[in-house]
């Protein structure tokens, strides 16, 4: 026996380090040892407000990157160890300080609170915090709660109840993503204090004297879940690390000193205005106007007076502190009859551009609608643009006319919702619902007083409601929300969480923060709803809609699931029972929300339409299939195309705006291809295929040949076909450049195309066939001489067209076949409708078995000639014993001379 000497060398991880808590203090242990952690994920705070991050912190807490929200609320925020800088737009300041969105925009400010950046201070995700985060508490009982896949790597999910990491399936086990409770936060169960409507305001710390900040809180009962991290986490390299440190160091040296947050925010002024217009019994009347300012500092302004909308007097004017000052308002003629009398109403309003932003005429519109914008109108904030804008936008209707006490209601109901959605940081959605559409219905006049009646004290859900509300009227459609639904000539109202007017569907929706058995339990009061057991419902031809959304940092590990993962769950928690009680569904769609790992680890909203008949208990199968079937396909189909009409996030996130093309044309969900869209005739997008498409082509082992490769011999015909090529798009280009801009520079460049065409072609019609030949030519002269020598080539029959066949079909040495997809440089495959009974009821693709099996079927349905029978029986077979290789062939492309090709195999097995 001979010894051969050498080294061979496994990694095999120890027995303890491969249970769930091995693998846990593996990662910890590992990220430990990291310089910096890049996080890219979502964090959410005590008062449920999503942040999304995209930053990287450093051993010392040094941190930089970007945060971003919904209605694009986006901020840039650098942490140094004794400071902390951030830079939002005005989207961002709307939710934390709406009427100060405006001076605080693109402003540097220095060590904002957590409510405003929605992070922990910068140690708490450093390495070594977040390696302590992920252990958890000693005793902590670790289990696999799944799969998955991270970056293309596989993963497994571990889950001690209260958080949820994601690690490498194999060892070491690197730590790939996180969910968990932010260390150092707790929820809250806040309740308004006595104090009227529930109002309780606090002096803040920081801000001016005088500045009243609201105290957010939530309906009593609603508890608040602990501030959330979930994340994908990912070793900073030392690169990184350094541009981290260099950005940080770059903005402290640039912002020596930075503006405190209390410095930047608005002050409504001290100032009181008055009018004397005492009895007016002559020709023209008088009116005298008395600015008194008891603040600290001069005001300056323009001083608005008017009469029924008319002006009398705007100027500029500047009052000291402490002074008053008086000022004398045009005269106006006296329009009472003569022995009788009348009401006149004249407004004096002090415009200061420092609070109310750079907008007189909506100042002047706001005043004739009688709102004393001279003080606080709501909520004891500044009157902010923001907040101008959304009051103007609720009074729209308001006009000289409007009977006085109707005004005065209207004014009252308005100003009070808004203080309600501002106390609970919940104008931003609300304000971009009103001012940026005209989408937001009110079908009574007293809606307004219950609008106001029904935000005094929202929930979470009640807040995802409202935002759902906006991306929807956003998107352009009709909405009703936070008041009763009277249809037309009904005096019937209706109670939905919320109404599409335009799609014609009632949402109820719940929000889940907690535990599986908090998805059930938030179902079944949904179906109640909908069943009219607590006073909600939907209108007569109104689509029932539950929505259960699942929050980032929910306990549950329904919060990251697949699509079929959560199905398999749902059924489990045997929903059926309640979504169709009596046989008969209760609720036309289920719709759940959760967060999934994108491709780079980090959770992405994810929206998946269930019908009950679907969270129907099924019998347990003796295997997974590894694709979906056609009717599950038709499905899946079905559920895009409802997120296309009903889904606004979703649809920007594959699709563009202007025009429906997808950003990806190969984007995959659930497995399946995303559909090419079209409108019906009502407006609506559908499928432009009405049959759902197949599994996409998978390919591998790709390989470049450049031209030198050819064999010599065929090196004319490849240039020909390279030439013919390119003077065919050519001439295609030049023509519809002339079409679409007839001038004597694409008149000319069209001749000059028509003339090198026909010089190479003659009288051939330009057509596809040209191009396609050149691919066939490159397979042929080229890359099948040069791969694959013993290649012996098939004549195949003749189809109209070329249809129903394969390009190009080869018989090996070892009695073996080879099909080749021949393609020019610029050609896809493609797609078309399945045959087959498997098949039939799908789009498949070239370079997939399914096509394959199409082709074949369709080639021995034919029967004439014999040998397509006869090749379709042997192909089969092969494909049956693996004894067939499918590849793709693509030139490349040039500018009229050969320059090569590329050669990639598809996996059908």
């Amino acid at each position: 026996m001979a010894l051969v000497a050498g080294l061979v060398t496994f990694l095999v991880a120890p027995r303890h380090q491969s249970s769930p808590r091995g693998m846990a203090a593996k990662a910890a242990e590992d990220l430990r040892a990291w310089h910096g952690v890049t996080y890219t994920g979502t964090t959410v705070d005590g008062d449920g407000v999503v942040t999304r991050v995209r930053m990287t912190v450093t051993r010392d807490g040094t941190t930089y990157g970007m945060l971003s929200r919904d209605f694009g609320a986006l901020a840039e925020i650098a942490v140094s160890p004794d400071r902390t800088l951030l830079r939002g737009n005005r989207q961002w300041w709307l939710g934390d300080e709406p009427s100060s969105a405006d001076s605080l925009a693109d402003t540097w400010i220095l060590n904002p609170p957590r409510s405003v950046t929605g992070l922990v201070p910068g140690g708490k995700l450093t390495p070594a915090a977040l390696a302590d985060a992920v252990l958890g508490p000693d005793g902590a009982r670790w289990r696999q709660a799944g799969t998955t896949t991270v970056g293309g790597h596989p993963a497994r999910v571990l889950t001690n109840g209260t958080q949820r990491i994601l690690v490498a399936s194999s060892f070491p086990h690197r730590l790939l993503s996180v969910g968990l409770p932010v260390p150092g936060s707790s929820g809250h169960r806040a309740t308004p204090s006595s104090g009227t409507a529930g109002v309780h305001s606090v002096v803040a710390h920081g801000p001016p004297r005088g500045v009243v900040r609201p105290l957010a809180y939530r309906g009593s009962g609603d508890a608040v879940p602990p501030a959330g991290l979930s994340s994908a986490v990912s070793e900073a390299d030392d690169s990184e690390v350094e541009r981290t440190a260099a950005a940080v160091q770059r903005l402290g040296e640039q912002e020596a000193k930075p503006a405190k947050l209390g410095e930047r925010i608005t002050v409504q002024p001290d100032v009181t205005v008055q009018l004397l217009t005492p009895d007016c019994g002559t020709p023209t009347c008088s009116t005298t106007v008395t600015v008194d300012n008891g603040g600290p500092g001069t005001v300056n302004g323009r001083l608005m007076v008017s009469e029924e909308g008319q002006s009398l007097l705007d100027t500029h004017i500047s009052v000291p502190a402490g002074a008053s000052q008086s000022y004398q308002a045009a005269s106006s003629p006296n329009r009472a009859p003569p022995g009788g009398e009348i009401y006149t109403t004249i407004r004096a309003t002090l415009y200061n551009p420092a609070v109310m932003g750079d907008d007189p005429a909506l100042v002047r519109r706001l005043a004739d609608r009688g709102l004393n914008l001279n003080k606080s109108a709501v909520a004891g904030q500044p009157n902010g643009k923001a907040i101008l804008q959304t009051l103007d936008a609720m009074t729209s209707d308001i006009h000289p006319d409007t009977d006085q006490w109707l005004r005065y209601e209207r004014v009252r109901e308005v100003t009070g919702m808004v203080s309600n959605l501002i106390r609970q940081r919940a104008l931003q959605p609300f304000h971009d619902l009103v001012v940026k559409t005209d989408n937001l219905s009110v079908t009574v006049p007293d809606g307004f007083r219950e609008m106001r009646e029904n935000t005094a004290q929202l929930s979470l859900g009640d807040i995802r409601v409202l935002r759902h509300a906006a991306d929807l009227g956003l998107a352009g459609h009709k909405v009703h929300w936070g008041t009763t639904y009277y249809p037309d000539g009904s005096d019937k109202g209706y109670k939905a969480d919320l109404l599409d007017l335009t799609t014609r569907q009632a949402f109820h929706e719940r929000t889940v923060t907690g535990g599986t058995g908090e998805v059930g339990d938030a179902f079944k009061e949904v179906v109640k709803e909908f069943r009219g057991e607590t006073g909600g419902g939907a209108p007569p031809g109104f689509d029932k809609v539950a929505r259960i959304n699942i929050e980032p940092n929910a306990t549950t590990s329904l919060a990251g699931m697949s699509r079929a993962d959560l199905l398999k769950e749902l059924r489990r928690l045997n929903l059926e029972r309640s979504c169709a009680p009596a046989g008969e569904p209760v609720v036309d769609r289920v719709v759940i929300t959760n967060h999934l790992p994108g491709p780079d680890g980090a959770p992405a909203p994810a929206t998946h339409v269930f019908h009950c008949a679907d969270l129907r208990p099924q019998p347990p199968v003796a295997e997974e299939q590894s694709q979906p079937t056609a009717e599950e396909r038709k499905q899946l189909l079905a559920e895009q195309i409802w997120k296309a009409n009903n889904d606004p996030a979703w649809f920007k996130r594959y699709y563009r705006r202007n025009d429906a093309h997808r950003h990806d044309a190969e984007a995959m969900e659930n497995g399946v291809l995303l559909p090419v869209l079209a409108k019906d005739g009502n407006g609506n997008w559908i499928s432009r295929d009405s049959l759902p498409a197949g599994p996409s082509a998978i390919r591998f082992n790709l390989t470049y040949l450049d031209h030198n490769s050819a064999p010599r011999k065929n090196i004319t015909p490849l240039n020909t076909s390279a030439m013919n090529r390119r003077v065919s798009v050519d001439l295609g280009s030049t023509e519809r450049a002339h079409e679409k801009n007839l001038t004597t520079k694409t008149r000319r460049a069209l001749e000059a195309a028509q003339k090198a065409y026909h010089k190479q072609l003659g009288d051939r019609p330009n057509n596809s066939s040209i191009p396609e030949q050149f691919g066939e030519d490159a397979a042929r002269y080229h890359v099948i001489p040069a791969k694959f020598p013993d290649a012996k080539p098939i004549k195949l029959p003749k189809t109209p067209n070329g249809a129903n066949m394969f390009d190009q079909l080869y018989k090996l040495d070892d009695g073996s076949y080879l099909i080749v997809e021949a393609k020019a440089p610029k050609s896809d495959l493609l797609w078309r409708r399945g045959a087959g009974q498997q098949y039939e009821k799908m789009l498949v693709q070239q370079g997939t078995v399914e096509y394959l099996h199409t082709i074949i079927a369709a080639m021995a349905g034919r029967g004439r000639p014999p040998k397509d029978h006869q090749l379709a029986r042997e192909l089969g077979q092969a494909l049956e014993d693996e004894k067939l290789q499918y590849v793709l062939v693509k030139a490349k492309e040039n500018s009229g001379s050969y320059a090569g090709a590329t050669l990639e195999h598809f996996k059908i097995y």
